[in-house]
């Protein structure tokens, strides 16, 4: 059987593929650069490195509450649980770097997936 070069299903994926998550965040996302495959957050007391789950280069992180999610649909199911970050903390431009890009307040729960860094406000 000849296939079908005309169907668009071949091109992206299948029919039943989902937006990825770099569309799917496109108005809460916030750019970051990446030599070690992270997101670095902190402040005077600590400071760490999440990992973004896609290597060095381009990043970002977004900042959520879990409505927003819900509206954007993307379920943390399909993400990767890094932790809970409660308190005032700073998430930085660049990974190795002292940057500040925003400054976060309160407790959010961090998952990561496909290069983003996700921060959801618990209530």
């Amino acid at each position: 059987m000849k296939k079908n070069t005309n169907d668009l299903s071949d091109v992206f994926g299948g029919s039943h593929s989902t937006p990825d998550l770099w569309l799917k965040t496109i108005l809460h996302r916030h750019s970051t650069i990446s030599d070690a495959g992270s997101v670095k957050v902190g402040n005077d007391s600590f400071s760490v490195l999440i990992s973004t789950g896609d290597g060095d280069g381009e990043s970002a992180y977004c900042v959520y509450t879990q409505q927003e999610l819900d509206a954007d649909k993307i379920n943390t199911a399909d993400l990767n649980y890094f932790t809970l970050l409660s308190g005032k903390f700073s998430v930085y431009d660049y990974d190795c770097g002292d940057t500040v890009s925003d400054t976060l307040e309160g407790r959010f729960n961090v998952f990561y997936a496909e290069g983003i860094v996700f921060f959801v406000k618990v209530d």
